[in-house]
């Protein structure tokens, strides 16, 4: 059994996942941009009401102690789980059913951090490189209200991404206690499909001459349990110039002068192709040639402009090119949202494990150009 940890025990260097005190509770928790809000609607609801609010506010300030001291020693230890990749700022707003997720995420709750990683699909591995990722809303309210442990059926929560970050371990055949769909963790489960549960994956091989930040370290004790997760020592991942996405008016680039000046033009490049990208997504016409693949419209939807406004306000600001890092991950998150539109090809794996920031470049421009060929109808995906 774990239990939250306040601000004051987060001390040491290896920072471990806060999991909110208020776990147990079965009625939604609200997201924080609602707080000042909800507290002054609740004030008049008595003392039991406004009793949790506060729980939820001191959930949300632990958290942001938590990710502030997790930031400022680089090293954290926290649950892994296999999603679709993320990119930092990117927004998944998700509903499941699945029962060990649930728990998972009532679990860490409100403010609570963990880590996701994506899968190599060519070489079926999990990928070393991913994001932290913060719950900035959990809502488990159908619960089996008969049980002393009540366990939800189906959870709701907003999962934002933060900073990047790599699995520490061994250069070569890392194996490490990941949380993954599998068909195996759904055996007896209704309808069959696959399920989450957590157990030893294969990790894909560091590239020659990356930092892989440790060999093999003591994991602690292992659950039995597949439903039970482990947590796994990670390394947080910052450019000079990738605090603009975070900061961006306190920001500064490395890249302004010297040799670096190539690098500053190949990002003024790729930022006038996403603007050219999204004028070209934006236009109804584009969608009128048959040629043209946009997997938005398989979902019965019409008009991609209302997926990239809500896009766009959960990236902010479109980088500048003398922040060349910054703009790569930041227009890797544009051309592959969440949801998808369909129109480019997955660029987000091969962007994190990237090592160079011409490197994400070079992978970025190549996927924007690829993207708009397929939108003009020239070459289809």
């Amino acid at each position: 059994t774990r239990s939250a940890r306040s601000p004051a025990q987060l001390s040491e260097p290896k920072v471990k996942m806060m999991l909110s005190s208020s776990a147990t509770t079965a009625s939604p928790l609200l997201r924080p941009s609602a707080l000042p809000r909800a507290k002054l609607q609740m004030l008049a609801l008595g003392n039991d009401a406004f009793a949790e609010l506060r729980q939820r506010i001191a959930n949300v300030e632990a958290g942001d102690a938590l990710e502030s001291e997790l930031y400022a020693h680089g090293r954290a230890s926290l649950p892994v789980v296999c999603l679709d990749p993320m990119l930092p700022r990117q927004r998944f707003e998700l509903t499941s059913a699945d029962p060990t997720f649930s728990r998972f995420l009532r679990a860490v709750g409100l403010g609570g951090l963990f880590a996701v990683v994506g899968l190599n699909f060519r070489q079926k591995r999990i990928r070393r490189h991913g994001v932290v990722v913060r719950v900035e809303y959990v809502d488990a309210a159908q619960t089996a209200p008969d049980l002393s442990e009540r366990i939800p059926s189906t959870v709701s929560a907003f999962l934002v991404a933060g900073r990047r970050l790599q699995v520490v371990g061994p250069a070569e055949q890392m194996r490490r206690r990941v949380g993954r769909w599998r068909q195996n963790y759904a055996d007896g489960e209704m309808g069959g499909g696959t399920a989450l549960g957590w157990g030893d994956e294969l990790f894909v091989n560091a590239r020659e001459g990356e930092a892989v930040g440790g060999d093999d370290e003591d994991l602690g004790e292992v659950p039995s349990s597949h439903e039970a997760w482990s947590e796994l020592p990670v390394q947080i991942l910052m450019e000079p110039d990738e605090a603009t996405l975070f900061e961006p008016r306190g920001a500064t680039s490395e890249y302004t002068t010297g040799s670096a000046a190539a690098i500053v033009a190949d990002a003024a490049t790729l930022g006038e192709l996403l603007q050219e990208w999204e004028s070209v997504v934006r236009n109804p016409n584009t969608y009128s040639d048959s040629k043209v693949v946009a997997g938005f419209l398989a979902r019965g939807e019409t008009n991609p402009g209302t997926v990239l406004d809500k896009v766009l306000k959960d990236l902010g600001p479109q980088p500048s090119s003398s922040s060349p890092t910054a703009l790569a991950l930041w227009g890797a998150a544009l051309v592959n949202p969440i949801p998808s539109l369909g129109v480019a090809l997955e660029l987000r794996g091969a962007v994190l494990e990237a090592q160079t920031a011409k490197e994400r470049l070079t992978i970025v421009t190549r996927g924007v150009r690829r993207s708009i060929a397929n939108l003009r109808g020239e070459q289809p995906l």
